[in-house]
């Protein structure tokens, strides 16, 4: 209950109903201060957690390994991190170790106040301690360098991190290249993945999805280096979800590589994506975009073939594309084939007409 309150931002809520806990005839331990000490961090009362935290000894309580991680995410989390420093030497005076959770912390901490060399530093010390790093931990390095220096800067520190480094290899390659997607670092990007492909790393697919889109806008006049980036990613065991053929088909379209943009679109249909009356409503739009009709026609004819029935919105996206094209009569008699399945114009299949 009181995490709870932590989470809704009650500190002081927290801190009064603690206050009456000899009344409820409770007693105090260490394990309820470590509740109140982590609520009142979670709702952002650091002083109030630290006022909490000089009481226990008055309540013959002692703090723990707990007691010092909550504190010392507290401040890392505001970037006070020489106060979390003091707090790992005091918790190792009292004989608690640090474990991979107070290295964690640390490594955000050092990010936050923008001291990038002393992060990577915790990384070394975890290893002379023998505490292994986890995926919260890159994650964080990752994200927090990225966040503290130039993206550029950030990119060499941590290609030179993930040559060095062969613990959780997959994480940070995968992280890395979230961050580079995310400040639109298209070269970095194309080059990262020849590169780490050759030595066998294979992106997950949301990740390779979100690479992809980063590619496919910012390589306008590259296309064929995102197509051959795409192939090899196949060849090396990888599953491309259906956005990611999606986006890369239009992609081709868009740059006039209508052959590469079919192939990969049998390659889509080739692996099943290509299933549902969602999918086939976008690869119609897909179709209509690039204004390939013929296309767009056939993979209308094709789900009803294989049993997915049209919706109002299959009907909307071809009427739209027929009329933008300026095929009138076949605007028309996709406009009778609507009514003949039952559906009812709306405002969108009325203003495509209109216009």
């Amino acid at each position: 209950m009181i995490g709870s309150w932590g989470r809704l931002g009650l500190a002081k809520y927290c801190a009064e109903v603690f206050g009456q806990i000899s009344f409820l005839g409770l007693t105090v331990s260490t394990r309820l201060y470590n509740a109140v000490i982590d609520a009142l961090v979670k709702s952002n009362s650091l002083d109030l957690a630290y006022l909490k935290f000089q009481q226990m000894p008055a309540d013959n309580c002692h703090p723990d390994r707990f007691t010092y991680n909550i504190l010392i995410h507290g401040v890392c989390k505001i970037g006070i991190v020489d106060e979390a420093v003091r707090l790992v030497k005091q918790m190792e005076g009292l004989g608690y170790l640090p474990n991979v959770h107070t290295y964690t912390n640390l490594v955000d901490g050092f990010c936050k106040s923008k001291r990038v060399v002393e992060a990577f530093r915790v990384i070394k010390i975890m290893r002379y301690k023998n505490a292994t790093p986890n995926a919260a931990t890159v994650r964080s390095l990752v994200h927090g360098v990225f966040g503290c220096v130039d993206p550029g800067e950030a990119f060499e520190l941590l290609l030179s991190f993930v040559e060095r480094e062969s613990l959780l290899f997959k994480v940070a390659c995968d992280t890395i290249l979230y961050c580079l997607s995310n400040n639109h670092m298209s070269r970095e990007i194309a080059l990262f993945l020849k590169n780490f492909g050759a030595k066998g790393y294979l992106p997950d697919s949301s990740t390779f999805n979100i690479s992809m889109v980063c590619l496919t806008k910012e390589l306008a006049h590259a296309q064929n280096e995102v197509h051959e980036l795409f192939e090899n990613y196949i060849q090396g065991g990888g599953k491309p979800g259906f956005g990611t053929y999606l986006v890369l088909i239009e992609a081709m379209y868009k740059s006039g590589n209508i052959d590469e943009g079919n192939q990969i679109f049998e390659q889509l249909i080739k692996d099943g994506l290509l299933s549902s009356g969602h999918s086939y409503n976008m690869v119609i739009n897909c179709f209509c975009k690039a204004q390939i009709l013929d296309r767009a026609s056939r993979a209308f004819g094709d789900m009803q073939h294989n049993g997915i029935l049209p919706n109002l919105v299959t009907f909307n996206t071809l009427l739209a594309g027929y009329c933008k094209a300026g095929e009138i009569s076949k605007a028309h008699e996709l406009l009778i084939m609507l009514l003949e399945h039952g559906f009812k114009p709306d405002i969108f299949t009325f203003s495509t007409i209109i216009d």
